[in-house]
């Protein structure tokens, strides 16, 4: 799963992870920010935030490594 952390609506990015999560425990999830600040949130176990922007090779390499773990 990847999602941005700040969202629109009420839930943020990391609890809707956490709803997806209670269905699926083998779900991965890479989140990213363009917030500094929210880039510090505590995160889920085995996830990683990236910042934006956000380069199309830091991506891929961020979605394998996630993929092989």
């Amino acid at each position: 799963m990847l999602s941005d952390i700040t969202l629109p609506g009420g839930m943020n990015g990391i609890e809707i992870f956490g709803r997806c999560h209670e269905q699926r425990p083998e779900l991965k999830c890479l989140f990213m920010s363009g917030y500094a600040s929210l880039s510090d949130q505590s995160l889920p176990e085995g996830s990683e935030v990236l910042s934006k922007p956000v380069s199309m090779g830091e991506l891929a390499t961020k979605m394998r490594r996630a993929l092989d773990s």
